[in-house]
């Protein structure tokens, strides 16, 4: 007679079925694959968000529509936050950080910026079309409140 042994191990019993062995089923997930998924989708959404993100009322655009003088010679400067930026436009509107001032709204915003940091420094945009006499309004205005580092924006030349 011959008789097929079959032999069962405690291996064999836990994953075919874990009822006979006593044992309640594993149920746990595996975290590893949902993670990776979802810093994957963070930088996407990062990356996303740069491109999209435009400057809000309060940050403010500090940059104004002017043609700047080309300059043979000129410094490269980085500017800073901390930065005061004077404008004038070709048809003569004055510009502090961006937003439109008249005369008097920029002497008090300069007075203020000189009064928190007499060494602040301080740049000068005006369009090349502009008579030269409101870019000397604006050195004038500094030098009166006592800023000292003012520089005119200028483009290079080709």
């Amino acid at each position: 007679m011959n008789t097929a042994r079959t032999s069962t191990s405690k291996w064999d019993q836990s994953w075919s079925s874990p009822s006979s062995s006593g044992m309640p089923p594993m149920a746990e997930i595996n975290v590893v694959p949902l993670v990776d998924v979802t810093l994957v989708l963070l930088i996407i959404f990062m990356v996303t968000t740069a491109f999209i993100t435009k400057p809000t009322k309060s940050q403010g655009n500090r940059e104004i529509a002017v043609k700047l003088p080309a300059a043979t010679y000129s410094a490269e400067v980085t500017p800073s936050y901390s930065t005061l930026i004077l404008g004038v436009d070709a048809v003569g509107q004055r510009y502090v950080n961006g937003q439109p001032v008249t005369v008097d709204q920029m002497i008090e915003r300069v007075k203020t910026a000189a009064a928190q940091n007499p060494n602040r420094r301080v740049r000068i945009d005006g369009d090349q079309s502009t008579r030269f006499d409101r870019v000397v309004e604006l050195l004038e205005i500094c030098q009166f409140v006592g800023l000292r580092n003012v520089g005119v924006h200028v483009r290079e030349r080709k």
